[in-house]
């Protein structure tokens, strides 16, 4: 047998034995026997657990050893248990993400949260479970017991349950909190004791080894932690105290040293619970409701609510700090969290303040979250990884119904980590403790919560099941008020009934009232009596309704027992003080409901508290006398048993009371006779629990009871026996429960003073007999005794939790009619099954009618459910056809606090207050005679003379009244004043603070402005003032706006003066920047190109440096352009750059609610941008509401403006009509304006005088009548004023109300998408955490990444700078080669000899420097690197020693000089070898740094990839956190309000239909064509560019054929000049002839002077141009001047001619000086253009190349002619 199945088999603290309670040797009970309550696991042998540390116990070690007489401990088994520690801190912890585990009773439950499978591991002593931990890996679970002879700490492995380890000694009677370590992994386990030791306990738990111990306090100790990052600190925190620990070496070893933490200034109180921050601090929660900071053993500060609040109201129970934030939970049923930067940041600020003050810090909670109406958090844990998986794959959570049963060894549960669900990462879902009874979950991302399961209250006090054969329900009552209605085959709780007085016993009514079994009744601490009835069971139904029907109270004290007589009609209850009472019960109806009559018969008070009552007649028993009587069995607390017949015949109801006379009742005693007296034994045969005889009854009682005399007969053997033996004590015993059967026959549970306890058939006629059923051993008190409803068996429930089960028959057991005497034996091999369940005691043990069920019940609230191994269950299916029932509906409850006997009673005050009443009344009309007749004598007084009359004061019957009255007043005021001094003050400074909440924060009130004529009615919109950061930027940003575009974005404009940027960006070619680059380049040598400047002549080797540098110009060129052209598998940047910038910004077109939509990056909200949007949203409304507003203003400001006009009108329209009166004209009505809101309309003046027309003159009467023309025109134009004025303010406020539905309309769309908005805020702001989250990580993925690849720049710009040094030495090698040619060019025929020279490997001298330097420590191991250089020289000589062997076997070559040759060009030869080999060292250095930085390149590589992957896997969960949060969002609903017309879906559902703009199909129908368009685009710009490849192709192929030919024709020109082919490049390094070179230099110098020379001559050259140039341009001034000259004396002669002519008749001709003046002039002329023109020759010659002078062009003189005739004409000029 499994040691589980031992324990729930047998785990009690009591031995079952035969022997009777007798003082001689029949009365020992078994020997030999072990008692559980002395049972302990066996320890292991020394050595085993050092020797194999992962040993477990075997299971001989924790078997418990078999009593003799106990049954089969598989006939009943452990269904379910149904309870919980709720008032527990600590009560569960998680071995995997959807299992924990609690203490409950004896017994450990691991509870499955999702599908509420039950496994259950029993205690391994009685006694009872009380704490319970999980190791941090969930691998181990170490379970507390608490046991009065020293409690154990027993670990079990997880998911095995398999006995690991027993750590003895840790408590006296029990622990009150266990803890593993965390920052060890979970080597060390601390343990706490209870009262009275309070033990801190340190353990090395795989060892069994105690490390430290110390007192913790003096009082109770709620919790114990280790710190979690230091093993060697822990804290302890409970009653008015907190502690904190650590583990210290001192010179006498290892000890336990506690600090006390100071509370200071801080009311001192309880901590619950305390967390350790990240800071190394330490956050508690108090009693209080607000949280301390401890920073070592002082308070640092003091935290709590905003405006003097409590950060919970009430204890805070639950403090865990998780990623930045603290969370709390209280006995208010909230969960807030706090920003943990705001609780430890700021440094406390004293000043002002004591040293020992208390800083509170008021906060704001960041969030809260309220778990559910009622609940009051007593425990909470977060749940390991997510369950959420988990909860869909069970199918959600299920009821609270609990399954299987206690786990056997070696029965694997789930692991931990291994459950359903179990994910990497914390999970937000929380499982939490109502102290209620009930176990709830709450996700506090999803904000949702969830009731897993509900339990029993805090104790269990009674318990009944149906006795009728109908169903298996079973009644509870707890002391927290509430009836429970419990089904355990579906094991759910149907009905609940909740009251606020606890409950006392329950009982199903009999089958007589009810057939049904649906009828009960419940008795209650206050004396009060309530019955019920609930629905009839069905099958499948979670739940049935439940109603009271009847609710009296006839008792003030606690009901302890209820009674139904045998036929029903009878209905008792009892009180612990002997108070009784009967009831008749009359039912009227077919069933038991509201109609039934419960009527009180009477009242008696026994003389001593009672027990326990129950009725003990039926039909086959008659009463004691001839009246028909009730009779009663009752229990006294002496431990007495007396029966109680009272005659139930008569009414006892009287005028004041319902006393029943001690006539009308007896209390007979009844005593078990010859109890205590020496037994003789009677063997007889015994049937057995299954009907058979036991014929073995002799052997049986030798088992049980040592009997030396059995074998002696005789007196005189008895006697002497009795005279060896000693005398025996006196034993008294009590009988503690009955059980009445039938015929007569009862169940007595019998205490003995000697400790042993027994069960025995009793009979009521004859107390000289009984049958011994059960004997129970060490004192052990029996609290609950019962017979199944069949009689079949006898349950007992123990105050030890202990539960028996007896299996009987009536005839074979409880039936005495054969008995003789005391019977001291039980004649049965097995009779009795037990198991220890609870940890409190049972309150009611009861079975169903088909006994297939046994339910246990215990103070430790907690109702275990055991089934019998045989299928015995009954299942019938109730049938309510044919049957009218009742409707099922409340009756009043009590209305009173008077019990039935009190409110007869009271009837008698009642009727004495009403006669009080009529005196009162009398006496008041007495005195209200004597003031009539006072009053009639004062008037009498005072009708008389004043000579008879008194005076005043003899009438003052008490003169001090009126004053004594005016000072109480006064004084009474004054008291109430201040009496409402500070409730007046509250008062004010509320409606203060009312005020500035709701007046002052008005912006614009309502303002409402009423039409003149139309009736219509326009008010103003109600807006408050906003105070949000966001409006005034935006305000700023308007103002900026508004100030102009250049002032707004200076920026902007001054990036956009140069618009040469954006040509010369769209002028780079396709290439890239190398090609524009050459472009430049070509396009300046081009400029250079058309102006050149003159060179000097080039020597030879110029002109070969010329070559060499224009190659190598070349050849750059070809390395640049070879380093641009790009891959053949290479893209374009600017396109792939445009792809990128697509992907990036173009958005995913698919609906927001596809599955598969990407939010695009520029789309991304979060809660702070929902913010400004809502922000921006409210202003917006603001300033529309406003701007309209302003109008109703302006429009009220026209109103009283032409209210005002009018009025003045008015008062001129009235002058006009009473002067128009007076002149006899009479209106029909007034024109004068009246106001709607006027009451009172105008009235026509009628004037009291009319000038008569008759009277006047006619003169008089022209006057009149122009007056009144006057007058009415001037009405008239008043009245059509005042008509304009109203019609057009009516119009403008009609024109204004329609603007105000439009504006209506808009504030009302943006009050819904401000609600949106908000609803958003309020989603995004659950997100803002793992959104900043994501945020920070993507940061520092993308700074870890460009941090690397500024690295990787680095090592590559490095690894240029190496390969750009490597080129360069290759150069430098190129030129010593070409000054090896030259050298020896001098020497061609010793040019083979030096040229192996120079290519000779020899031992460097440097190298031989550095090892000699090495050799003698110059740079020895003390200098860093000293030793790496010395090896690698080391390394490098030996190298080259190798080479110079390998040298050795060639041609020996040496190095003097050769024969003829010049030494020279030796030492020159040698001097480029040192210099080659210098170079070849460098090289080397370089190619090692070069290797060296390549593998840093390589490492840091991969490490970007690694980065670039991380930085990959952000950005998906950013991007899937985007995902999660846009599905979110689209689950909010959208107001889109749409008119008929705009509505074209014409499906019935439409669930399906989507909203989009009327415009949207065409902008689809059109973005369709767009499309194709873009694809037709696409194609020809492929086609054109594969055209274009095609023609690039044959380009390439032109010139590589071209290439070919100039390659071949190269190759033929050698071979014609050369006769072989020769390299060019060493061609160009041969050697140049210096005779040949220095005339060259000759003819170069020559030149140069013959250049000199010609640059002076150009120079005067120029001079003279430049002079040329000056008499050109002044001769030409001068031609100027005359052309002028001669024009303007033309005009005058002209002139004259016209005014000669016109005077003379004839004309003259020109005088003569004019003609000769004139010849004159044109010679001058033709001389100055001669000279020009040889000016013009001369110029063009000096421009031609230098040459002999050309002759110049002979000059035609011009002929002189004479002077001309008068008459003759004038030449041309």
């Amino acid at each position: 047998m499994s040691p589980q199945a031992q324990g729930a088999g047998g785990a009690n603290g009591t031995d079952a034995g035969a022997a009777a309670p007798g003082a001689g040797p029949a009365a020992k009970g078994p020997t030999g026997i072990m008692d559980h309550q002395t049972f302990d696991v066996a320890r292991f042998p020394p050595g085993m657990i050092e020797a194999q540390e992962t040993v477990t116990y075997p299971e001989e070690y924790t078997t418990r050893p078999v009593i003799p007489g106990e049954l089969d401990h598989e006939r009943l088994s452990i269904t379910f248990g149904l309870g919980f520690p709720a008032l527990l801190r600590d009560s569960f912890a998680f071995v995997s993400s959807c299992i924990i585990v609690y203490p409950v009773g004896n017994v450990v439950m691991l509870l499955n949260t999702l599908t509420q499978e039950q496994h259950i591991l029993p205690g391994l002593r009685c006694g009872g479970i009380c704490v319970v931990a999980v190791h941090p890996a969930g691998t181990h679970i170490a379970v507390a017991e608490k046991h009065v002879q020293g409690p154990n700490i027993c670990i079990y492995t997880y998911p095995e349950i398999r006995l690991f380890r027993v750590l003895r000694g840790g408590a006296d009677l029990g622990f009150s909190n266990l803890s593993f370590s965390i920052a060890d992994g979970g080597a060390k386990l601390a343990s706490v004791a209870s009262e009275p030791d309070f033990t801190l306990t340190v353990w090395d738990w795989r060892h069994e080894a105690v490390v430290l111990r110390a007192k913790a306090f003096s009082q109770d100790i709620f919790r114990v932690a280790f710190s979690p990052t230091n093993a060697l600190a822990l804290v302890t925190s409970g009653m008015g105290h907190i502690k904190f620990w650590k583990m210290a070496s001192t010179f006498t070893g290892l000890k336990l040293q506690g600090t006390l933490g100071k509370f200071g200034a801080t009311e001192l109180t309880d901590i619950p619970c305390f967390a350790f921050l990240p800071s190394g601090k330490l956050l508690s929660g108090t009693e209080t409701g607000n949280l301390l900071l401890w920073d070592g053993n002082f308070i640092q500060c003091e935290v709590a609510g905003r405006l003097g609040k409590k950060c919970h109201q009430g204890a805070v129970e639950f403090v865990m700090v998780d990623d930045g934030e603290v969370i709390t939970a209280g006995e208010d049923g909230y969960i807030r969290t706090w920003d943990l930067e705001a609780i430890e940041g700021p440094e406390p600020n004293m000043e002002g303040k004591s040293a020992t003050a208390t800083v509170v810090y008021e906060l704001d909670p960041l969030d809260e979250y309220s778990v559910g109406k009622d609940v009051k958090i007593k425990s909470m844990q977060r749940v390991r990884g997510d369950a959420a998986g988990a909860a869909k794959s069970a199918g959600g959570g299920g009821k609270a119904g609990l399954s299987s049963g206690p786990s056997s060894a070696g029965a694997r549960l789930p692991a931990a980590g291994s459950g359903a669900g179990d994910t990497a990462g914390p999970s937000q879902e929380y499982i939490i403790v109502d102290s209620n009874g009930a176990l709830w979950r709450a996700d506090l991302k999803t904000r949702i919560s969830e009731r897993i399961c509900s339990f029993y209250g805090p104790s269990i006090t009674a318990i009944d099941t149906c006795a009728s054969a109908v169903h298996h329900l079973v009644l509870s009552v707890g002391t927290d008020g509430a009836l429970r209605v419990t089904d355990p085959l579906t094991r759910s709780v149907l009905a609940t009934a909740r009251h606020g007085v606890a409950g006392t016993c329950v009982r199903y009514l009999p089958r007589a009232l009810d057939t049904l079994g649906c009828s009960l009744v419940a008795g209650f601490a206050d004396g009060s009596v309530r019955f019920f009835r609930h629905a009839v069971p069905t099958p499948g139904k979670a739940s049935v309704v439940m109603a009271r029907t009847h609710a009296f109270r006839p008792h003030k004290d606690a009901v302890i027992g209820m009674a139904f007589s045998s036929d029903a009609t009878v209905f008792t209850t009892a009180t612990a003080t002997g108070e009784v009472f009967f009831f008749s019960v009359r039912s009227v109806g077919v069933t038991f409901d509201r109609t039934t009559l419960i009527l009180p018969v009477g009242f008696l008070a026994l003389n001593q508290p009672i027990r326990s009552l129950s009725w003990a007649l039926d039909a086959t028993v008659k009463s004691t006398s001839n009246r028909i009587r009730g009779r009663y069995l009752v229990v006294t607390d002496e431990g007495k048993v007396a029966t109680l017949q009272v005659n139930l015949e008569k009414q006892y109801e009287r005028e004041h009371n319902f006393v029943i006379p001690a006539s009308d009742y007896e209390v007979a005693p009844w005593s078990m006779q010859k109890y205590l007296d020496p037994v003789v034994v009677v063997a007889q045969p015994v049937a057995a629990p299954g009907g058979s005889a036991d014929a073995g009854a002799t052997a049986a009682g030798a088992q049980q009871q040592s009997q030396a005399s059995s074998d002696q007969s005789g007196d005189d053997k008895a006697k002497d026996a009795a005279a060896q033996k000693p005398a025996a004590p006196q034993v008294t015993y009590r009988v503690t429960h009955v059980q009445y059967i039938e015929q007569d026959h009862f169940l007595a549970s019998i205490e003995c003073s000697n400790g042993t306890t027994e069960i025995r058939a009793c009979l009521l006629s004859d107390g000289k007999i009984s049958r011994l059923l059960l004997t129970l051993h060490n004192f052990t008190e029996i609290s609950a005794l019962s017979l199944s409803p069949s009689g079949k068996l006898v349950l007992l429930g123990c105050a030890d939790g202990t539960l028996y089960h007896r299996p009987v028959t009536f005839d074979g057991d409880l039936t005495l009619g054969n008995t003789g005497g005391h019977e001291a034996h039980v004649f049965a091999d097995e009779y009795f099954w037990r198991a220890h369940l609870h940890s409190a005691p049972a309150a009611g043990v009861r079975a169903t009618f088909d006994d297939a069920i046994i339910l246990s019940a215990g103070r430790d609230g907690v109702l275990f459910v055991l089934k019998s191994a045989s299928d015995d269950l009954v299942q019938r299916a109730l049938s309510t056809d044919g049957m009218l029932l009742p409707a099922l509906e409340d009756a009043d409850d009590l209305a009173n606090k008077y019990t039935i006997q009190e409110a007869k009673m009271m009837l008698r005050i009642d009727e004495e207050n009403a006669l009080a009443e009529q005196r009162k009344q009398a006496r008041l009309a007495t005195v209200k005679e004597l003031q009539k007749r006072f009053e009639t004598l004062l008037g009498d007084q005072r009708a008389l003379p004043d000579a008879y009359r008194l005076p005043d004061d003899a009438f003052h019957i008490d003169p001090g009244l009126e004053e004594r009255i005016a000072m109480e007043t006064k004084a009474k005021v004054e008291k109430a004043q201040n009496q409402l001094l500070w409730q007046s003050e509250k008062i004010s400074l509320l409606l203060q603070k009312l005020k500035r909440r709701f007046h002052d924060s008005l912006l614009s009130h309502t303002v409402t402005v009423d039409a003149f004529n139309s009736g219509l009615s326009l008010c103003s919109f109600r807006t408050e003032r906003i105070d949000i950061p966001e409006l005034q930027t935006q305000g700023a940003q308007d103002a900026a706006k508004a100030a102009g575009p250049q002032a707004a974005t200076p920026a902007m404009n001054g990036e956009a003066k140069d618009p040469s940027a954006l040509t010369e960006a769209k002028s780079i070619p396709r290439g890239g920047p190398s090609v524009a680059a050459d472009v430049q380049a070509g396009g300046t040598k081009a400029s250079q190109a058309q102006k050149p400047a003159p060179q000097p002549p080039m020597d030879q080797a110029a002109r070969l440096e010329d070559r060499r540098r224009v190659k190598a110009e070349r050849q750059e060129q070809w390395k640049q352009l070879m380093a641009a052209k790009p891959s053949p598998t290479s893209e374009d940047p600017r396109d792939s750059a445009a792809i990128r910038y697509a992907e990036t910004h173009m958005g995913d077109y698919k609906l927001k609610r596809d599955k598969n939509y990407i939010v695009p990056e520029n789309e991304r909200v979060n809660a702070e941008m929902k913010h400004k949007q809502i922000a921006l949203l409210q202003g917006s409304l603001v300033r529309i509401m406003e701007s309209y507003n302003g109008k109703v203003r302006a429009l009220v400001q026209r109103k009283a403006t032409i209210r005002r006009d009018i009025t003045e009108r008015n008062a001129r329209i009235r002058a006009l009509e009473d002067e128009l009166a007076h002149l006899g004209i009479v209106l029909e009505a007034s024109r004068v304006h009246v106001f709607a809101e006027d009451k009172v309309p105008c009235v026509n003046f009628v004037p009291e005088y009319v000038e008569n027309p008759d009277d006047l003159s006619p003169q008089e009467q022209l006057e009149r009548s122009m007056r009144i023309k006057r007058y009415e025109h001037e009405l008239d134009r008043l009245v059509k004023f005042n008509r304009d004025d109203v019609e057009r303010f009516d119009k403008t406020l009609e024109s204004l109300a329609q603007e105000r539905l439009s504006v209506a309309a808009d504030v009302k769309s943006g009050e819904i998408r401000l609600l949106l908005l908000y609803r958003e805020w309020k989603l995004l702001k659950e997100f803002e955490k793992h959104d900043t989250r994501l945020s920070e990580k993507l940061g520092l993925k993308r700074s870890e990444k460009a941090d690397i690849d500024v690295k990787i720049r680095e090592i590559q710009s490095k690894i240029t700078e190496k390969r750009t040094e490597i080129e360069k030495a290759a150069d430098s090698r190129k030129a010593l080669d070409a000054k090896l040619a030259e050298v020896v060019s001098d020497s061609s025929k010793f040019e083979e000899i030096l040229v192996k020279i120079f290519r000779k490997k020899v031992k460097h001298k440097r190298r031989k420097e550095t090892l000699a330097k090495a050799a003698d420590g110059e740079a020895g191991p003390g200098v860093p690197g000293g030793e790496e250089d010395a090896v690698d020289s080391e390394e490098e000589s030996e190298s080259e020693e190798d080479d110079d062997d390998d040298d050795s076997g060639d041609e020996a070559v040496s190095d003097e000089c050769p024969g003829g040759c010049d030494a020279a060009v030796h030492k020159a030869v040698l001097d480029l070898r040192e210099q080659r080999l210098d170079l070849e060292e460098t090289l080397a250095d370089v190619q090692k740094g070069v290797e060296a930085l390549k593998k840093d390149h390589d490492i840091f590589a991969k490490k970007e990839k690694v980065i670039a992957a991380a930085l990959k896997q952000t950005e998906q969960e950013i991007q899937e956190f985007q995902s999660q949060k846009q599905q979110k969002l689209n689950e909010l609903d959208v107001v889109v309000p749409l008119a008929f017309h705009q509505i074209q879906f014409f499906e019935k559902n439409i669930d399906d239909a989507l909203v989009f703009p009327g415009d949207g199909l065409d902008k689809l129908r059109h973005r369709i064509h767009e499309t194709e368009d873009e694809t037709e685009q696409v194609r020809k710009d492929h086609k054109e560019l594969k055209r274009e490849h095609v023609n690039l192709l044959g380009i390439r192929k032109e010139k590589r054929s071209k290439l070919r030919d100039l390659e071949s024709k190269c190759a033929e020109v050698q071979m014609l000049k050369f006769g072989r082919l020769v390299d060019v490049d060493r061609l160009e390094k041969m050697g140049i002839n210096k005779a040949a070179e220095d005339l060259r230099t000759q003819i170069t110098a020559k030149e140069r002077q013959n250049a000199t020379e010609l640059e002076r001559w150009d120079r005067k050259l120029a001079q003279m141009k430049k002079e040329l140039t000056a008499s050109t341009v002044d001769n030409t001034r001068k031609l100027e001047a005359i052309y002028e000259l001669s024009e303007r004396r033309k005009n005058l002669e002209l002139a004259l001619d016209a005014e000669q002519e016109a005077v003379t008749a004839e004309y003259g001709g020109p005088a003569k000086q004019d003609v000769a003046e004139r010849v004159r002039l044109i010679e001058t002329v033709q001389r100055q253009a001669e000279g020009i023109e040889d000016l013009k020759i001369e110029l063009s010659n000096l421009l031609r190349k230098p040459g002999p002078p050309l002759p110049l062009p002979p000059r035609k003189r011009p002929e002189r002619r004479a002077p001309r005739g008068a008459n003759e004409p004038e030449p041309a000029l």
